[in-house]
């Protein structure tokens, strides 16, 4: 086989390291990444996403559910939804 390294430890019939080349190629190209990158429309839109499309997702998120939940003084089995909460209190204040 054109990829075993002749060299073996002691008196085994077997070489002490496999190469396969494409691992080799694949090992270079990760080591020397800032040789071979260069920006263009793909890596320019995951930049953009990453950077600014899942920060500002999870930033709405937050805004949206900054004051829906309430864990205070809740008892067991109570929802921690506070418009929950709020209909079931006032459900309860009209019926009496």
């Amino acid at each position: 086989m054109f990829f075993l390294r002749k060299y073996s430890s002691g008196k085994s019939k077997y070489p002490a390291l496999l190469i396969d080349p494409a691992i080799e190629k694949w090992y270079h190209m990760k080591e020397n990444t800032h040789a071979y990158f260069k920006f263009n429309r793909r890596t320019i839109t995951y930049s953009v996403m990453l950077t600014l499309v899942v920060p500002g997702l999870i930033f709405l998120g937050c805004y949206k559910w900054h004051h829906a939940l309430d864990f205070t003084g809740l008892g067991r089995g109570e929802s921690p939804l506070v418009a929950e909460q709020r209909k079931r209190r006032l459900l309860e204040r009209s019926e009496q």
